[in-house]
């Protein structure tokens, strides 16, 4: 069982009705209702009143070469845009500026014309605050 931490300290962490207990992640803002028992096991987690907001941004495989699938999921129709940055910050590759739906979704970016090495993947819409992801290409 891993214990319930907040990063806001007891400012995040609320006691409300039936013995629930609101958790809140800062970073991305991700809120769930947990109910835990006098050991701190988890008996039972509410996500229907507050959906847990799903912040996934990874690739496959990694390292790659030269191809590789970037996963991420968004929670509302919105506006994204998919871009690959190298070290220097420079842009590289607009993969995605559309207007997608909400769900799980994967592009696949083709770095066959790139030199080896560390690249970002950066992931923005509307709705979030943009996320990041290192990955590596290695020919």
């Amino acid at each position: 069982m891993l214990p319930i931490r907040s990063p806001l300290g007891d400012r995040s962490l609320k006691k409300i009705n039936n013995g629930f207990i609101l958790c809140a992640r800062s970073m991305n803002w991700d809120i769930a209702l947990v109910k835990t028992d006098s050991n701190g096991q988890v008996t039972a987690v509410n996500d229907e009143i507050i959906p847990l907001h799903n912040n996934t941004l990874y690739n496959y495989p990694n390292p790659f070469n030269p191809l590789t699938t970037i996963k991420f999921s968004i929670s509302n129709s919105t506006k994204v845009l998919l871009q690959i940055f190298n070290v220097k910050g420079q842009l590289v590759k607009t993969l995605l500026n559309d207007e997608i739906q909400s769900g799980e979704h994967s592009v696949i970016w083709d770095a066959d014309n790139q030199a080896s090495g560390i690249y970002f993947v950066k992931l923005s819409d509307d709705v979030d605050v943009s996320r990041n992801h290192k990955i590596i290409l290695i020919k």
